[in-house]
């Protein structure tokens, strides 16, 4: 039904109200700004002391590159540390055995000797690492600090990964 406005024109309740629709699609294109690195130092030492202090080594070499190619200190963080047990396995050596008689009684000649079951799990060392993340700010630089990297002993090297360090 028709209602009379004030004015005398006529609303008619059975149409819809005035809308506005629309869609659309966005795209923004930038070039990368900051390259990310991932890279682990690990040693193998008699030690837990001795195998961190390998890593130790190590890791000073990795740290007066980077400060030397420009790299900040808040953008070098450490993602990992640890140091784990490696186990090997111990043999026992049988007794040699009794291989004929001779005329003066059993003689023992000396046979190849063979492992005795069982065999025994014991530590022989332990292994120290230490992984580690390296925001590169400045992408021209990239090359030589990879370069750098793979001669100061690090293993695991991974990037770079190129990205945009302020999204927004």
């Amino acid at each position: 039904a028709n209602a009379l406005f004030k004015n005398g024109g006529y609303r008619d309740e059975n149409k819809t109200p005035n809308t506005i629709a629309f869609s659309g699609h966005g795209e923004v294109n930038a070039v990368p700004d900051i390259a990310n690195v991932y890279f682990t130092i690990s040693k193998d030492a008699g030690t837990v002391k001795d195998a961190q202090a390998g890593v130790a080594a190590i890791e000073k070499k990795v740290l007066d590159l980077l400060k030397a190619k420009g790299v900040a200190d808040t953008d070098i963080k450490t993602a990992n540390a640890s140091f784990n047990p490696k186990y090997g396995y111990k043999q026992a050596v049988c007794p040699p055995v009794p291989m004929g008689a001779g005329t003066a009684g059993v003689t023992v000649s000396p046979s190849s000797p063979y492992y005795c079951p069982p065999n025994k799990q014991v530590i022989t060392g332990y292994t120290a690492s230490l992984s580690i993340t390296v925001k590169i700010r400045n992408t021209d630089s990239v090359g030589d600090i990879m370069q750098g990297l793979g001669t100061t002993g690090v293993s695991d090297l991974n990037g770079p990964n190129f990205a945009i360090d302020k999204e927004d």
